[in-house]
This record gives structure tokens, C-alpha cells and sequence, in this order.
């Protein structure tokens, strides 16, 4: 299945559909990446991944969750925000 047509579907099935290649040669190197990903699913995202090289990890919640409050360490920047037009507009940003 192409990024395009994984794109398409529900969020809820992106999970080991819609991979970043790179970690899986990043996550042994830095466990900790692994773990926040992981603890994103812990506290219910729906998808959660590293972008890119691994500057960052992320994690989609649905709309009314409620955002956990999780301590990620002294180095690490949390952002809450809502973003949900793209999602609503179904078409790829790229």
C-alpha cells in the first residue's frame, strides 16, 4: 500500500502502516526516542512516530481527549495544540 493510499485511511489504522524507516536504526541508538513514542500510546494517541531523522516524536489524540500530563525530562520541549484542518480536508500537505 502506497503513503498515499495509507493517508487516506482512518487514523486509527496508521499504526504499522505508515512507518518512518529511521527508527528502527535510531531506536536502538536512543532509547529514550522509543520510549516517548511508545508513552504516547500509553497515554492513547491514536498514531505516533519520529519525524524525519529523529529531531522529534509525535503523537495524534483524538479530538476530545483529554492530553495527558507526562514528564518527558529536562531536555525535552512538549507542545499541546490542536491541529485538525488537515485532517478534516483529507488531502496530503505534500
Amino acid at each position: 500500500m502506497s503513503l498515499k493510499e495509507i493517508a487516506q485511511l482512518p487514523v486509527e489504522e496508521w499504526n504499522g502502516r505508515m512507518v518512518n524507516d529511521f527508527e528502527e536504526s535510531v531506536f536502538p541508538q536512543f532509547p529514550t526516542i522509543g520510549e516517548i513514542k511508545e508513552e504516547m500510546y500509553r497515554q492513547g494517541a491514536v498514531y505516533a512516530s519520529m519525524s524525519g531523522s529523529g529531531s522529534s516524536v509525535y503523537g495524534l489524540f483524538k479530538e476530545d481527549a483529554v492530553l495527558p500530563e507526562v514528564d518527558f525530562g529536562e531536555k525535552a520541549f512538549v507542545y499541546k495544540g490542536r491541529f485538525t484542518e488537515c485532517l478534516k480536508m483529507r488531502q496530503p500537505i505534500y
